[in-house]
Formats: structure tokens, sequence, C-alpha cells
């Protein structure tokens, strides 16, 4: 009897050692690319941080990708989201307004 259970314990000892998983060794390349520093290259804005308008069900937040940073505004009612505000038109307004402000300054200081 006892034989019988020496044998079937090393047949058990022998087959769990042939079940364990092949050990891998790390792909460090592949995890540097995921690395913390890099990711903050890749991912930008991660979540929202709304805004409240007063007295309204509106908000705005901001977002950040790739192409840089976007501003929209949310209506939960309507079910809507629209830019906050056209960049294209905003960026040729500041220019036209600085444009104007240099051309002031520089007069002014000829005179």
């Amino acid at each position: 009897m006892r034989k019988i259970l020496l044998v079937f314990g090393l047949i058990l000892i022998n087959w769990s050692a042939l079940a364990q998983e092949d050990v891998y060794k790390g792909n460090y390349e592949l995890a540097a690319r995921f690395s913390p520093e890099k990711l903050k290259k890749m991912i930008f804005s991660t979540s929202v941080d709304p805004h409240w308008m007063k007295k309204s069900d509106r908000f705005w937040y901001e977002y950040e990708t790739s192409d840089g940073k976007n501003w929209y505004l949310v209506d939960p009612v309507r079910r809507t989201k629209t830019p906050l505000f056209d960049k294209d038109k905003l960026a040729a307004e500041i220019t036209k307004a600085s444009k104007i402000l240099l051309t002031d300054s520089t007069s002014s200081s000829m005179s």
C-alpha cells in the first residue's frame, strides 16, 4: 500500500512540475515605450473639469490634444457641445489688435 501511495505521489509531483508555465524574459524595450515620460507626450487630457456658468445649466471645459488646446461649451439640456470660440478668428483679431497697438506706439514714439 505504501509503495502504491509513493508511486502515486511521485506521479503527482512530476505532473505538477510539467504543468508549470514557461518563464519568459521581460520585454523592457516594449515597456520603455510606455514609460510615464513618453505617455505624457502621447496623452494630454484624460478628464473633464467642468466650469459651470452662473444661473445656467451650461458649462465649459478645456481639452488638450496633440493639435493643441480646445475649449467647448456644453448644454446638457439640449445635448449639444460646441466650440467655445473660433480659434482662427480669435487669432486674427488678436493679430489685428496688436498691429494697431504697434503702429500707434511707433508713430507716437517718433513724434
